[in-house]
């Protein structure tokens, strides 16, 4: 499957998905009047009639927040359901592994494992997290005027997060 963002009327936009196997017709899998769903990602596969989960971000209560929806067999999308809400905006919910999520609120870079509280990363002024890999972050962060490449990674002897580590702070 493919999922993807398109404004369904002049004022929203909703998550699209299309079987790619069968090539059957894109069919909506969120969507609600006025309000925008936007950047759809995978974050776990599915078992039994379950296909796979399914993130975004979305405006439904004025700011930016995380959700989530489940994609079942019969392509029939349960959801959505919150995953992440503040008074602030959440952003770019991205997967690491299947119990570890990365994302940015305010210019400030979170992680949270399933069953872990949330752990502040890395902050003001950083954008774009990306998992590497089930350890390690990286995302970009403003140093004055520039923005460099940094990463943050776990330490498994002291289950604690270390960073910001730079990658590259020379350019934009």
């Amino acid at each position: 499957y493919m999922l993807w963002e398109r404004s369904s009327d002049p004022f929203s936009t909703g998550i699209y998905a299309r079987n790619l196997t069968t090539m059957a017709g894109p069919f909506m899998v969120a969507a609600q009047l006025n309000v925008h769903f936007k950047h759809p990602r995978v974050f776990r596969r599915g078992t039994g009639d379950t296909l796979f989960y399914f993130s975004y971000e979305s405006d439904m209560t004025g700011n930016w927040d995380l959700y989530y929806s489940i994609l079942m067999k019969n392509e029939v999308a349960l959801g959505p359901y919150p995953f992440i809400q503040s008074s602030l905006n959440e952003r770019t919910l991205n997967w690491g592994n299947s119990m570890f999520f990365t994302w940015e609120k305010e210019g400030n870079i979170y992680a949270k494992e399933f069953f872990s509280d949330t752990v502040h990363l890395a902050g003001d002024s950083c954008h774009n997290p990306v998992p590497l890999n089930s350890e390690i972050v990286a995302y970009e962060m403003a140093l004055g005027s520039e923005t460099g490449a940094f990463y943050s990674k776990y330490d498994n002897v002291f289950h604690s997060w270390i960073g910001p580590l730079p990658i590259d702070i020379t350019g934009t």
